[in-house]
């Protein structure tokens, strides 16, 4: 049997991201993050699935581990919700309650994971 070994990358989540957060999803286990093109937001290009994402926060010189995402798959699904029709509609309308983490940034695209609780102890 030939194993796959996963690999680890991180990305640093801005301020205006974690106070975002820690207003709304501290203790919650994130199920998406989006990857773009445009340097707003975090590229994954180069993350496969089964590969860990740890999300950093750095705030008055203390990093901050937020969570460890876990690469499910980084395609649309039936979750994501009906694709946008005009400028003004929501990109990843099912996913609301994590847009914070980009869903609405240029070229946004989705990367399913599965993530420990959003902290910042």
């Amino acid at each position: 049997m030939i194993m796959a070994m996963s690999t680890a990358f991180t990305t640093l989540w801005t301020h205006d991201v974690c106070r975002e957060l820690r207003r709304h999803r501290v203790g919650e286990r994130p199920s998406v993050a989006f990857s773009g093109v445009h340097q707003s937001l975090p590229s994954w290009t180069s993350v496969g699935v089964g590969d860990d994402v740890f999300a950093l926060h750095v705030n008055r010189c203390v990093v901050y581990l937020v969570s460890r995402l876990r690469v499910v798959d980084k395609q649309r699904r039936d979750c994501c919700g009906a694709a946008a029709t005009t400028w003004r509609d929501p990109s990843y309308p099912g996913h609301d309650a994590w847009a914070m983490l980009g869903a609405n940034g240029c070229g946004a695209s989705p990367v399913h994971v599965e993530a420990t609780p959003i902290r910042f102890g």
